[in-house]
């Protein structure tokens, strides 16, 4: 650990917690930072859970050579050429993931289990979709991806890398494909992107106390609500169709920068320090967190043995390890006391990045079993974003596997049609004896305290996903073949 003045000096585990020297000395530096290790969740390959759609997800994300509805906008807008009908559709989902962490202390204590206790994230979609003709179709709606929530203890042996979490991103905008030759579709989409985070947590003054076990004394609660309203948004697909029975999707969405805006706030209330300072509770009304996200591409080759079945196999690949410093500027915190005198937090900190890169595998398909009912299925495999010596659970993201059921149906002449699915994600059991994930340590004097290893311990998790959605075509159609003609009920 390295001091404020880049100095590497740390607190001799002899040395009282709460000694004179400490009390009448506050060197205080990065806390914003902590919001950075808080805020990492968005950054990760688990951030997206699951690819979001009803029907999507009813085929575990392999849906890019064979998307045709409204949410090819998200992968693949080309897929858009298949729409055959003016349509409106909207749809709910929700998002869960349990997890369950047995922690073990420095001093070897198995410590009370922390378990996740936030009830399932709601994910809505929203579009219209309609050809022009045969060789043009539009789309415009609303789409997100799933990302589950989180709620512990907030005195839990989770806290000082989460207490609460919740993330919203989404994408508004309008898309087009073409198709210049019958072999080949272009598409395209071009809108709005927002991200808002909320996030707690808790950071220490002390470190843990001479055995090892942690100190809630030197406790301080982090907060931040931070949100990048608008961010221009834009992706890119493609469909080859070689043979009838073929066809090849490529898409890319390529990185963005959030500048996520919005207050900050540290908590002394319950800290030692506190009757040592102004006031319990410091406010930034205005900080700034830069936040990239890598490319997405993806890939898959569906074929159809029959006119009524499809199945693909669909790879998605997203750099993180390619990701830059997280950066968080514009921060105005000065902390003042009788004893501490008056110390500001630097206006500009940085952390460096630890993911690995993300691939994830798919296979699904679908099945019209009748002209008015399609079946879906798929699974997945995803290799995750981060080491299991690097996870903690702010985010529980090591390799995955998902299955999905899915299917459609189409009511009132063909003009209703009703799509349904469920999901369940299947995590590793971890055993992590060799965890880099510590507590974040604000020092009090020009030495840093120690801080305790709060990753080392068993980690169970699982999720699923469920979701509905309602379209209404405007002209009577009844499902034909999967990506072919319809014909009148």
């Amino acid at each position: 650990r390295h001091s404020p003045d880049g100095s590497n000096t740390t607190r001799s585990r002899g040395t009282p917690r709460h000694s004179p020297a400490q009390r009448g000395s506050l060197c205080y530096p990065p806390p914003m930072l902590t919001l950075l290790l808080a805020l990492l969740p968005a950054n990760a390959g688990g951030y997206y859970y699951s690819d979001s759609g009803v029907v999507a997800a009813g085929r575990a994300g392999a849906w890019v050579a064979g998307a045709d509805t409204q949410f090819a906008q998200y992968y693949n807008p080309a897929g858009l050429i298949r729409v055959d009908a003016p349509s409106f559709s909207a749809g709910l989902s929700g998002v869960q993931q349990n997890v369950r962490f047995d922690r073990v202390d420095d001093a070897g204590n198995l410590l009370p289990a922390a378990r996740n206790q936030a009830p399932p994230f709601s994910v809505p979609q929203l579009g219209f979709a309609t050809p022009i003709n045969d060789k043009l179709g539009v789309a415009f709606g609303f789409n997100s991806p799933f990302a589950p929530s989180s709620q512990y203890d907030k005195e839990g042996a989770q806290r000082y890398s989460i207490i609460e979490t919740t993330i919203w991103q989404f994408a508004i905008g309008g898309s087009v494909a073409y198709r210049p030759v019958p072999w080949l579709t272009v598409g395209g989409s071009v809108g709005g992107q927002s991200l808002r985070i909320d996030e707690q947590l808790k950071v220490t003054i002390t470190g843990p106390d001479n055995d090892g076990v942690d100190d809630p004394e030197g406790d301080v609660l982090v907060e931040a609500r931070t949100w990048d309203e608008l961010k221009p948004w834009w992706n890119l697909g493609v469909l080859i169709e070689p043979h009838e029975r073929v066809t090849i999707g490529l898409s890319m969405t390529p990185p963005v920068r959030f500048v996520s805006r919005g207050p900050g706030l540290l908590d002394f209330s319950g800290n030692f320090l506190e009757d040592q300072l102004d006031q319990s509770v410091w406010n930034d009304e205005d900080v700034a967190l830069n936040v990239s996200l890598p490319v997405i591409l993806r890939g898959g080759v569906a074929v159809r043995p029959d006119p009524a079945a499809e199945l693909e196999l669909a790879v998605v690949w997203e750099p993180w390890s390619s990701l830059s410093d997280i950066e968080v500027e514009d921060i105005d915190v000065t902390v003042t006391g009788p004893l501490v005198g008056s110390r500001e937090v630097p206006e500009k900190l940085s952390l460096p990045s630890d993911f690995r890169n993300n691939v994830s595998v798919r296979l699904g398909g679908e099945w019209r079993v009748h002209r008015q009912v399609e079946v879906r299925a798929g699974a997945m495999w995803e290799r995750g974003a981060l080491f299991p010596q690097n996870l903690s659970l702010a985010l529980v993201d090591p390799w995955k596997v998902q299955t999905s059921l899915g299917a459609s149906a189409w009511l009132i002449d063909g003009r209703l049609r009703i799509d349904g699915m469920s999901s369940a994600l299947f995590f590793p059991r971890l055993e992590i004896d060799d965890s880099t994930v510590t507590q974040t340590v604000i020092p009090i004097t020009a030495s840093v305290p120690d801080p305790a290893v709060v990753g080392n311990g068993t980690v169970r998790s699982n999720g699923w996903t469920a979701g509905v959605r309602l379209a209404w075509g405007f002209t009577s159609k009844t499902r034909e073949t999967l990506h072919g003609t319809t014909r009148e009920p």
